[in-house]
């Protein structure tokens, strides 16, 4: 078992002024992807079921993709971009527990990093779980030895 960084995957419509600047803030992440075509970013998700993974999408695009890919268990949770939160609401229902909407891109960004902290966060604690039973192991052998 190692610790693994989760992927972000973004997947938008086209390269724009306005994503640009939101590109630029999330690329500082070590283990983003980037789709422009929703069937190929499906095809990879489907294909690396072994990793975790964030989707950030267009509001454009999520309406499509996100009921191929919300029941897949490497997708841990998805991050919509919209200009119209409201518009969305009715459709977004059935998928509230993975799901979240922004219209602002610092407060995705604020969530997404949020997202991956606790992800680690709970990486270490399982990896402190373990070290624990490790060490309980070694004091018994200890004690039979002394």
């Amino acid at each position: 078992m190692f610790i693994s960084t989760p992927k972000v995957i973004l997947v938008e419509t086209c390269s724009n002024e306005s994503m640009s600047s939101f590109y630029s803030k999330l690329n500082v992440h070590e283990n983003l992807q980037t789709f422009h075509d929703i069937n190929l970013c499906i095809d990879y998700i489907k294909s690396h079921l072994s990793e975790t993974i964030i989707l950030v999408v267009s509001g454009s695009l999520a309406l499509k993709l996100v009921p191929e890919v919300y029941d897949l268990s490497n997708i841990s949770m998805i991050f919509m971009f919209c200009t119209s939160i409201d518009n969305n609401t009715k459709w977004t229902k059935e998928f509230s527990d993975k799901l979240l909407m922004f219209d602002e891109e610092d407060d995705l960004l604020e969530r997404l990093w949020l997202q991956i902290e606790e992800y680690f966060r709970e990486q270490a604690k399982q990896f402190n779980e373990q070290a624990d039973q490790y060490k309980q192991r070694a004091k018994k052998l200890e004690q039979s030895c002394g």
